[in-house]
């Protein structure tokens, strides 16, 4: 579970943001378009990066954490670095299926340095689903990949709220957070608020 509680910050004399209020349960899938420096502000609060706030902040023991920053083990096969994945957390998941599922069986054997952009984040997206957390939060999954990956994206978010876990995407596209859920947590101005989206509309 995440749930911010009227939550602001303040950058001196300037009202970042302002009473930020959401719950997001298990086995729900929630997105906030918002602008970039809204977007890094919220991972920092909930990766605790960001320490400085008002209001309450409450989320599941265990978190995972997708960063459009994160880098991979370069000299690593797919293949290898799932299942160094699947040892680092203990996982019960089959790192062929997880391969299998996210259409990276063909590419098992190539080294990370050598993926495309998509191949990469295909990855990323399979080595979360090995980690078995409570809350999930992806910062941009879907930032400059193959229309394919990011059908396996919205499969994979898909899984995880099969999986009764928490999930959050964070996105400056609102084609993007529509595409990936119909519950849509909106940026307003200069605070967010919620709303909820019926399929495939905004408003």
């Amino acid at each position: 579970m995440l749930t911010f509680q009227n939550v602001s910050i303040r950058q001196q004399d300037t009202l970042i943001l302002e009473n930020i209020s959401f719950t997001i349960q298990p086995g729900e899938l929630a997105a906030i378009h918002c602008g970039v420096i809204s977007r890094e502000i919220i991972f920092g609060l909930i990766s605790q990066e960001i320490k400085t706030y008002t209001g309450n902040i409450d989320h599941a023991s265990t978190l995972s954490l997708f960063s459009i920053r994160d880098g991979l083990y370069d000299r690593l096969t797919i293949e290898e670095y799932l299942r160094f994945t699947k040892r680092l957390y203990d996982s019960a998941d089959s790192v062929d299926s997880v391969m299998q599922q996210l259409q990276l069986t063909t590419y098992r054997k190539q080294r990370l340095h050598r993926l495309n952009r998509s191949l990469v984040r295909r990855t990323q997206y399979a080595a979360l689903l090995l980690q078995d957390r409570d809350l999930y939060v992806f910062e941009e999954p879907d930032q400059d990949v193959d229309q394919e990956t990011r059908h396996l994206l919205r499969d994979t978010l898909q899984t995880l709220m099969s999986r009764q876990k928490a999930v959050l995407v964070l996105t400056s596209n609102i084609e993007s957070a529509l595409f990936m859920t119909s519950t849509v947590i909106s940026d307003r101005s200069s605070s967010l608020a919620p709303v909820r989206c019926g399929t495939g509309r905004y408003s």
